[in-house]
Order: structure tokens, then sequence, then C-alpha cells
């Protein structure tokens, strides 16, 4: 199984993201151009954990990843 976040990281929106949210500066909408709809809800979940600050293991990372 491909990890998005590895994919992801590097990449200009998951960078702006992440730093609007340690500025505490994040957005009410962000609109993400997905290249490939096949795995749309991969990277939705990467960028859901990063806006909602979640960590591993923790209980918010779980319910995104149960969808």
């Amino acid at each position: 199984m491909l990890n998005f976040y590895e994919i992801i990281k590097d990449s200009t929106a998951y960078k702006t993201v992440k730093a609007e949210y340690e500025r505490g500066a994040l957005s009410h909408a962000y609109l993400l151009l997905i290249p490939d709809k096949k795995y749309i809800k991969e990277y939705l979940k990467v960028f859901s954990k990063l806006i909602l600050g979640a960590k591993d293991g923790d209980r918010v990372s779980s319910l995104i990843d149960n969808g």
C-alpha cells in the first residue's frame, strides 16, 4: 500500500497548510486539486489529520482512518 504522507509531505500545498497550522492561522476553507481521483480519500485523510492536528495512534487519527 502506498504511504500517501510520504508522497504528499513535500508538496507545496502540504507545506502551506502545515505552516498555517503551526502559526495558528488556518483558513476557513481550502481547495485541494487532487491529481488522481482514485486516491482522493487517501489525500483527504492526510490533509484532515494535518488540519485537525491528529497524531499517529490517537483517537482523531483513528476516526479519520476509519472514515
